[in-house]
């Protein structure tokens, strides 16, 4: 899974049972994702209508 750590569920050396929640992760990772393509695209969508201009 991947994301970023929000919190930490436990603390050090505590006692827990099976099944206990121990972290919990913020997943932005898929919306960052599509930022990143967005944000690369520009740049080629801005050059092909150029092109298409001259």
């Amino acid at each position: 899974m991947i994301g970023i750590l929000d919190k930490n569920l436990v603390k050090e050396d505590q006692i827990v049972k099976e099944g206990t929640p121990l972290l919990q992760i913020i997943r932005t990772s898929p919306k960052l994702n599509m930022e990143n393509a967005r944000l690369a695209l520009e740049p080629t969508k801005e050059k092909s209508l150029g092109d298409l201009r001259v």
